[in-house]
């Protein structure tokens, strides 16, 4: 139930080789996951992490936004219909970006990870095409990168101005399946694209 903190979480014994201590998130029979390893999806700020979660066998239907506390070990439902593909963070900063898609919108949500707000901050044209990777957004939140494929399975790196509206492509090519976009950390003037 959306709004409902749960306990949820495990801490397990501290590693035996490195020391670290180990916190399992969720113990629900789905899949559920927060691997994006060059920037995960956490806060600093608010020691909160988010994940999503897919009660589904295919990655392509909504799945479930979850946020995870550290300090209680609890978790809670953030949003219910969120597209796999369309996630994306700033690292270490304190939101978090997802699509939410509807018969009529393609909305980019920001996620404020202290206060559990959710403000939509762009709305995609009706005709745009799907994104199909996870993408990034810049450290001062105005600029969201991600990835479309088209008809003949060409992959092309676009970057929206979320202030203007205005759309480049960055990159393009049949090698930029899993492009792993991602803004440099210090002010967002590069884009990192895995080839």
């Amino acid at each position: 139930v959306m709004g409902i903190w749960i306990p949820e979480g495990v801490d397990h014994a501290p590693d035996p080789v490195t020391g670290c201590r180990v916190t399992q998130l969720t113990n629900q029979v789905a899949m559920a996951t927060n691997i994006y390893g060059e920037d995960p999806y956490c806060s600093a700020v608010s020691n909160r992490a988010v994940f999503i979660r897919s009660y589904y066998t295919r990655t392509r239907g909504p799945v479930e936004l979850w946020i995870y506390d550290f300090n209680t070990g609890l978790s809670q439902l953030v949003d219910a219909d969120v597209s796999h593909m369309d996630i994306a963070n700033h690292a270490y900063g304190d939101g978090f970006f997802y699509f939410r898609y509807s018969a009529i919108r393609k909305e980019l949500v920001r996620l404020d990870l202290s206060t559990l707000e959710k403000k939509v901050v762009y709305t995609l044209p009706e005709d745009h095409p799907r994104f199909v990777r996870w993408g990034a957004v810049s450290p001062d939140h105005r600029y969201y990168a991600n990835v479309i494929m088209d008809d003949k399975r060409v992959f092309h790196v676009l970057v929206i101005d979320l202030k203007t509206g205005r759309e480049i492509t960055v990159a393009s090519g049949e090698d930029l399946c899993n492009a792993h976009v991602g803004f440099d950390r210090m002010d967002g003037r590069y884009l990192f694209v895995q080839q």
